[in-house]
């Protein structure tokens, strides 16, 4: 009896603290979502849901409990206008992108614009100023700060963590299984292949409604990372979402599972560790590591014990099967099934021989395996087999004294053969190095069929080549191999040289290019990991403007930074109108951005913060902004209730509001500014003046290029 009634005490405080949580849906301009908890946003995971209205602005936005205004926000950009309660039972609630605040608030903010004569506005409330009841209308939705029309909203724990909104409501319809998009196996490490190849890998698979099948077995060396791109989607909308809950189970046994319930915003950033970094800059792909990235601290997954979520080795040779399985927060569930067999990676060896004769000293050894000369030359027609994949050599070898030293034949004992030429090699080629952690892939592109295997030295250590189709092979190597700040390259007897140099984490480095016209300085928080950095040389061209010296590609540029690094970017002492340079960077898109930063004219340099590697250029900005679309015209006569006109600079761009100014009949006045659209709206509570009124607009771009416009209007 005693034992039942202590269930029966804790099941009316579950139960309490469910009805408790029984929160009312923050606006009635739909219960559809633009996006949801967890998504990926640039350097940041989204904090909670955007719910639809469809285009419109104007709905009512309801206290979802009791509670108070705790802060209220206003600025141009981010979330734009935003409310924050805090609710009785402790938690944080926010609304953002506000069209307007309640009559009272809105006041409240329109009297603190006035006094500052600016239009930001951030400021924090004790529980008796603005206290508010379940169902209060606390604001309506709109579009301010950043994003087409929708009304963003979160809810954080006590201690302002943010929540899976979704746990705290039902009424989302959804009975439509995630997507599955893309599938990609990563290397790890040099000694790791994936279907024979070093780089990351697209898997193709065939679908069955939620059901999904690798078309083919995985082949597998060393260690690697499986990374899934899916698409969530709902009723009713045609957009998709990013997925609650993935799983990775290997031969049945959970591997990794990773769900979004909640986020701190101290480890927000990791969200480029969470998703894949490297196709997120290399093809826009955001997709799902199932696997966990060096410096990852997120507390949302669950690993297999001493596993970091990665296979391959780790599961022995053989055939594995496995399955991944997302779902979202209502259950809905898509599984992709496949096989993997693990495999030794092929090696080559590469042996020394002097014309006519039987080679004698064996000068490299790979991964501890011992390599043997094929001493039986009696062979026509001869079949060299490497796991399935069938070699012909067209002309046979009959005897030992038939034998040059540009062309060996060389086996692994009792496994596998190779062909390897050496010597003179007049083939042309192309190569190019993709960083990764804590390796390199040299991928060597023929520009015809490459009549044999090139001869690989990397800083005086040979290196086998694997051959990935006619023209193109490649050649892995570890960062143990540099001890010094070069990378010494030979393809078929041609050298060269990278500056290569190693960035420690924890520790400040600085890294320069070669004519040392640009500096990287790297802090001790600015790595998740050790990585190896270039600076290359170039002549990209800013358009539209003056470039000043070349351009720098600093990489590698697909793994993250942990926090900022330093650009400072040189130039003559003598240099005129140094004051209207700046560093720019090359984005994906193809565009040059302006990058903010000091200009140090007394040392002759421009320094800037980054939180990626890029390709820089420092360049001009002469030109001034622009002032466009104002109205009302010059001199116009009418019944008019606002000012409103676009300012624009195409080089260094407009930094925010404070970089405008409009003066009102010789009266400073607060307007809106929308980044997006570059608009300027001021609408004065009281009607403008009957007779003449007048007003005067300044511009100011990121170097500091002023316009400035006049005009004047009457009102009837």
């Amino acid at each position: 009896m005693k034992y039942l009634i202590t269930f029966l005490i804790f099941l009316f405080f579950q139960s309490t603290n469910i009805f408790a949580q029984d929160y009312l849906f923050p606006t009635s301009a739909s219960n559809k979502l633009t996006s949801t908890f967890g998504e990926f946003r640039p350097g940041h995971f989204h904090a909670g849901l955007d719910i639809k209205t469809f285009g419109k602005e104007g709905f009512p936005v309801f206290a979802i409990e009791d509670g108070f205004v705790w802060k209220i926000r206003v600025s141009p950009f981010g979330y734009g206008k935003a409310i924050y309660l805090k609710l009785n039972d402790g938690k944080f609630v926010v609304y953002a992108h506000l069209q307007k605040f309640s009559p009272e608030i809105e006041e409240f903010v329109y009297q603190k614009q006035q006094k500052t004569k600016k239009y930001r506005v951030v400021q924090e409330f004790s529980s008796e100023k603005f206290p508010v009841k379940k169902g209060d209308v606390i604001a309506f939705t709109g579009k301010t700060g950043i994003g087409h029309p929708h009304l963003h909203f979160e809810i954080r724990d006590k201690f302002n963590v943010p929540m899976n909104p979704l746990k705290f409501y039902s009424n989302i319809e959804d009975t439509k299984p995630p997507l599955i998009q893309k599938f990609v196996v990563e290397s790890q490490n040099f000694e790791s292949q994936v279907n024979g190849n070093f780089l990351a890998q697209e898997i193709p698979f065939t679908s069955n409604g939620k059901f999904y099948s690798l078309k083919d077995t995985l082949e597998i060396s060393g260690s690697v990372g499986l990374a899934v791109e899916i698409s969530d989607v709902a009723n009713g909308v045609t957009n998709s979402y990013a997925p609650y809950k993935v799983q990775l189970f290997v031969d049945s046994l959970l591997t990794f599972e990773v769900r979004y319930d909640e986020i701190p915003f101290e480890t927000t950033r990791q969200v480029e560790l969470d998703r894949n970094y490297r196709f997120l800059r290399t093809h826009k792909d955001k997709m799902n590591n199932l696997f966990l990235k060096e410096g990852n601290e997120l507390r949302n997954y669950k690993l297999s014990p001493n596993s970091d979520g990665t296979v391959g080795i780790k599961n022995g040779e053989g055939i594995h099967d496995f399955e991944i399985k997302t779902q979202d927060y209502f259950g809905n569930t898509s599984i992709l099934k496949g096989v993997f067999r693990v495999k030794e990676l092929n090696q080559i060896g590469i042996f020394s021989a002097e014309e006519k004769n039987f080679p004698t000293e064996q000068v490299f050894s790979f991964g501890g395996k011992d390599y043997a000369f094929l001493t039986d030359w009696n062979l026509k027609n001869f079949k060299i087999s490497t796991n399935g994949n069938i070699r012909e050599l067209t002309n046979a070898l009959e005897s030992q004294n038939d034998l040059e030293a540009s062309s060996l034949i060389l086996v692994e004992k009792d496994k596998t053969i190779y062909e390897k030429s050496f010597g003179e090699n007049s083939e042309q080629f192309d190569f190019e190095i993709q960083f990764h952690e804590n390796f390199g892939v040299l991928e060597t592109k023929f520009t015809e069929v490459s009549k044999s295997f090139p001869e690989i030295w990397i800083n005086g250590i040979p290196r086998p080549a694997f051959k990935i189709s006619e023209r193109i092979f490649q050649t892995s190597f570890s960062f143990d191999f540099l001890n010094e700040d070069f990378l010494r390259i030979e393809i078929n007897g041609k050298e060269i040289i990278e500056r290569v140099q190693k960035i420690t984490k924890d520790k400040e480095k600085k890294t320069f290019s070669e004519d040392q016209k640009i500096q990287v300085d790297f802090g001790r928080t600015s790595l998740y990991q050790d990585i190896f950095v270039t600076v290359k040389e170039g002549n990209l061209q800013v358009p539209n403007t003056e470039t000043l010296g070349k351009s720098y590609e600093v990489r590698p540029y697909e793994i993250p930074l942990k926090g900022a690094a330093s650009i400072k970017m040189f130039y003559p002492s003598e240099t005129l109108d140094s004051d209207k340079l700046g560093i720019f960077y090359l984005e994906n898109n193809g565009k040059w951005y302006f990058l903010e930063g000091e200009n140090n004219s007394e040392k002759a340099y421009f320094e800037t913060k980054v939180l990626s590697l890029e390709k820089f250029v420092l360049a001009y900005d002469r030109e001034l902004p622009q002032i466009l679309n104002v109205y009302p015209k010059n001199s116009a006569k009418g019944n008019f209730d606002k000012i409103k006109f676009r300012v624009k600079d195409e080089i260094s761009g407009i930094k925010d509001e404070e970089s405008v100014s409009l003066t009102v009949n010789d009266e400073i006045v607060v307007f809106e500014f929308d980044p997006e659209t570059d608009e300027i709206l001021y609408k004065p509570r009281q009607n403008f003046k009957k007779g003449k009124n007048k007003f005067s607009i300044e511009v100011v771009d990121k170097v500091g290029n002023k316009q400035s416009f006049k005009s004047i209007f009457w009102v009837n």
